[in-house]
């Protein structure tokens, strides 16, 4: 049941008001002067506020405001017999829903408040399904274990990133041994370092860099606006505080510390498109590895044409 406050200092029409907006099922409240009001909105929550312009101590354009003040949704209704452009221009810039000249039938104020509360529900259905809507989507572009954005959404943004021009680089890391720890700890152990690991990710990156779990153990890190030497001293510091880290039951590692390895290229310098650049920095992580794991590797074409 809606809860309406109605304001006026004519105590005939404050009663017929309140008489009528009762019969339709509302819950009104009745004030016959500003300071009444005022202690009425401090008591309760109202949907609707009908007042009139002109009160003893204040005007109704005072109260507008105090209500506004206290809650920005609610909808204020003025009526007065001494309506002027400019105190309906004031009013309505106040955030007044409505402006009603006396004499009113009483219609028209059963129909305004009506209108009002139906102004009310549509908003908060909107607000809903905006959240709604807002839920969707963190869902279709996040990974649900770690929060991060997931490989779809990270192609979807690299591939943007790149249309931009100008310089880029991309870090790919694989955790060293996350199958051991998995194995030995139990799949929920294993889902907590990774969470662990985005955490660690999340906190050394710029507002600007994004983060993305690639699929299982691997991560992606898109540095826009970096260079392969910027970019690979990035990742080094990544790779340095999981090294450093204590993470739980991380001492049945092979070295007794859990640790990753990670390959840096860089857009245009090593690829020309996004799949490229992802390729050429999985082939340098792929290289830490070879190496030893627990090190960066930036990509090389002299490096690949050794190996080749």
């Amino acid at each position: 049941m809606a809860r309406i406050l109605v304001v006026d200092d004519d105590k005939l029409v404050l009663q017929l008001f309140i008489e009528t907006l009762s019969e339709e099922g509302y819950n009104v409240d009745g004030a016959s002067s500003g300071t009444e009001a005022l202690d009425l909105l401090r008591r309760n929550q109202y949907e609707v506020i009908l007042t009139d312009l002109k009160l003893p101590e204040m005007s109704g354009i005072e109260i507008l405001k105090k209500a506004k003040s206290k809650d920005p949704n609610v909808e204020v209704i003025i009526i007065t017999a001494y309506g002027t452009i400019d105190l309906i221009v004031e009013a309505v810039r106040e955030g007044a829903y409505d402006f009603i000249v006396k004499p009113a039938e009483l219609s028209r104020i059963s129909l305004a408040v009506k209108n009002a509360l139906t102004k009310r529900s549509l908003e908060r259905e909107l607000k809903e399904a905006i959240r709604k809507h807002q839920e969707l989507y963190e869902m279709a572009v996040r990974d649900p274990l770690t929060g991060l954005y997931n490989q779809r959404y990270f192609r979807d943004l690299m591939g943007r990133e790149i249309n931009k021009g100008g310089t880029l680089s991309l870090v790919m890391f694989d955790l060293d041994n996350f199958k051991y720890y998995n194995d030995t700890h139990g799949h929920l152990k294993g889902d907590q370092l990774l969470k662990d690991i985005a955490k660690i990710l999340e906190s050394n990156r710029r507002s600007t860099d994004i983060v993305a779990r690639y699929g299982g153990d691997e991560f992606t890190i898109i540095l826009p606006g970096t260079t392969k030497e910027n970019a690979e001293r990035f990742a080094w510091r990544c790779v340095r505080e999981v090294e450093n880290h204590h993470f739980k039951g991380e001492e049945v590692m092979p070295k007794g510390k859990v640790t990753m390895s990670g390959g840096v290229a860089s857009f245009p310098e090593d690829a020309t498109g996004a799949e490229e650049l992802v390729e050429k920095a999985d082939k340098a992580c792929y290289w830490a590895k070879e190496m030893g794991r627990n090190r960066v590797v930036a990509y090389e074409r002299r490096e690949e044409e050794d190996e080749g």
